[in-house]
Parts: C-alpha cells; structure tokens; sequence
C-alpha cells in the first residue's frame, strides 16, 4: 500500500492527530467532500404537515459537533426535503413552503441543550449477540496482541491492525474508536521512529569508536613532532656556515692553501650529504600524516552529532499511542465480559 508522505518533526512536533490528518491523503479525502446546500432555499413537498418533533438523536458527539457545523446541518435537511421518496410516499396533502434563516440552529428544534449531553444524558449502545460479542471479542484481542509489539516493529507493519479496526469500528463506542484509529495509520510515523531508533543505536557504539579516534591522533601528533624536530638541521646549521665562510677565505689563498680548500670542499659535501639524508627520511612520515588526517577525516563523518533526547521523545510520542489504546481495548474487553445485568449504567 502506497504510504502518504508525513513531514519529518523533532522537538516542536504537534500532537499525533494533528500530525496524521495533516497528511496529504488525508486532506484530499477531507476535501473531496460533497458541499452542503445553500443556506437559503425553497423546498415544495406535498407532506403532510405533522406537529413538530425533536429529531432522531444519532449519538451525543453528533449533536456536539453540530454546532460547528451548523451550515451543513441546514444543508442536509433540506436535501431529506428535497427527497422524492420522502416528499410523495403515498401521502396527498398540502404544499409546504421551508424557507431557513440564514443562521440555522438545529437546537432550536429540540426541547433540550444538545450541548449537555455528555453531563445528563447516557445513550448505551444495544446489547450484541453473543454470536456478535464473541467476534468483536476476538478481534479486540487480536488488536491487543498485535498492540503489545515493540513500537519499531509495530510501525513497520500497522495494516493488520487497520484490518482488522475498520470492520468493527461501528461497534466500538467513539472513545474507544478514538483510541484505536491513530494506531492504524502509526505507519506515517516509520520514518520518523526507525531513524529515531537507528541514531539511538549508533551513538551506543561510539565510545568505540572515539577511542580509536583518540589513538589516531596520538599517532599523528607523534608524526608531526617528529616533522617539526629541528635540532639536526640547527646543529648543523652553524658548521655549514663556517665552512662557507671558511671556503672564500681560502679561495682568497689558493695558490697557497690547495690543500686546505680540498679539505673544506669535502667537509660541505658531506654536511650537504647528511641533510639530504635527514630530508628523504622525513618524506615517509609526511605520507603517513597525510593518511592518518585522512582516516581522521572519514571518522570524524561517523560521528552522529546532538543528543538522544528528540529521538526519545518521539518513541515515547508513538508508544504513549500505543499503550492509550491498549488500556482502552482492555477496559472494554472487560466491560464486554461483565454480565448486562450487573452493568451500571
């Protein structure tokens, strides 16, 4: 299956459900949505006008969530109006003209505040067959099974969970549906929870690795020492010019001094012998410097730079998703198993 690329976050990550709605796939599905009517609209039917009755109550998040979309809500209703089967089935009666404001509240048909709910009101969802209760069951406890993996692993391989989720997901109540549904799609999170854990691995290994590091440039401070010893060269420094100076003054005698001068001559040659010799012995450890700052430099490129703390954060970030849904699953499993008789509403 084709994954939607997630944006990569560190320490100022959002929370995990803004992080997975925030996926292009996601967006594309939330805005390929089909738009509500317009606000202002005439609806003809020939229904026949009954007195005023609250709505159908589907479930309390939906009556909460109606006052943020009050503009669709308006929009549906008068698309049940506009519904051939609806407006002529098998009645003959009066046109009805609907004409809504332009700010519709669909509180105001009810008898009651659909925004306390949640505090005075507790809709339980029918009891299951146990044929059905056995199955939901069961696929609950395969969710928990595949929920108490490692998070590294769960990552890499979320769809069983997803699999297995959406079939039953009608019959779960909305917190725990709420619970479970970021764990079936924590596969955007891979990326972000492999690398997290790769960083984590290999700075375990670089105590190792800086020792060796450490060693190395021992070894080539030793080298270079060597390189910028001058105590042969100064010490024969000083004789090489005094043979100089020796040598014009006995170019000046010549005619007399023949045999000193050929003394002198093979004295620098000599001196001139030996500083070749200490300069072709220097050419060797200069290569070795050279291959030691290399291997210096590759190393230096292995190092993995910052802390284990952003990396933490996020495997903590993933699992907390995974140990909230765990929790639910069980405390359902266990309100399943609880006998509807003892059940307090």
């Amino acid at each position: 299956m084709q994954m939607a690329p997630v944006p990569v976050y560190q320490a100022n990550a959002p929370s995990f459900d803004k992080a997975i709605f925030a996926a292009p796939g996601l967006k594309r599905q939330r805005e390929g949505r089909v738009p509500s009517q317009p606000r202002f609209k005439k609806a003809s039917t020939k229904k026949p006008v009954a007195p005023s009755t609250p709505l159908p109550l589907d479930s309390p998040d939906d009556h909460t969530r109606s006052g943020e979309h009050e503009a669709d809500v308006g929009g549906a209703l008068l698309e049940r109006c506009d519904t051939p089967s609806e407006a002529t089935s098998g009645h003959a009666g009066v046109e009805v003209e609907i004409e809504l404001p332009e700010t519709f509240n669909v509180a105001n048909l009810l008898d009651f505040d659909p925004s306390t709910l949640g505090e005075t009101l507790m809709i339980e969802s029918p009891p299951a067959s146990p044929s059905s209760a056995a199955h939901l069951v069961a696929k609950l406890e395969d969710i928990v099974k595949r929920l108490e993996v490692p998070i590294e692993q769960l990552v890499v391989d979320c769809d069983e969970i997803r699999s297995a989720f959406e079939p039953i997901a009608d019959a779960l109540p909305s917190d725990l549906k709420r619970a479970l549904r970021p764990t079936a799609h924590l596969g955007f999170l891979r990326e972000d929870v492999l690398a997290a854990s790769v960083c984590i691995a290999s700075r375990s290994r670089q105590p190792a690795l800086k020792k060796e590091i450490a060693r190395e440039c021992a070894a080539a401070n030793q080298l270079k020492a060597a390189l910028d010893d001058q105590s042969v060269s100064e010490r024969l420094l000083p004789t090489k010019e005094k043979l100089d100076a020796k040598n014009i003054k006995l170019n000046e005698e010549i005619k007399r001094l023949q045999q000193e001068l050929s003394e002198v001559k093979a004295a620098i040659v000599a001196n001139t012998t030996d500083m070749e010799k200490i300069a072709t012995e220097k050419q060797p450890l200069s290569t070795m410097l050279k291959t030691n700052l290399s291997r210096i430099h590759l190393l230096n490129k292995s190092l993995v730079v910052g802390s284990n703390e952003p990396d933490r954060q996020i495997i903590n970030s993933a699992d907390e998703v995974r140990l909230k849904a765990l929790v639910a699953v069980r405390q359902f499993i266990h309100k399943l198993s609880v006998p509807p008789s003892i059940r307090i509403l």
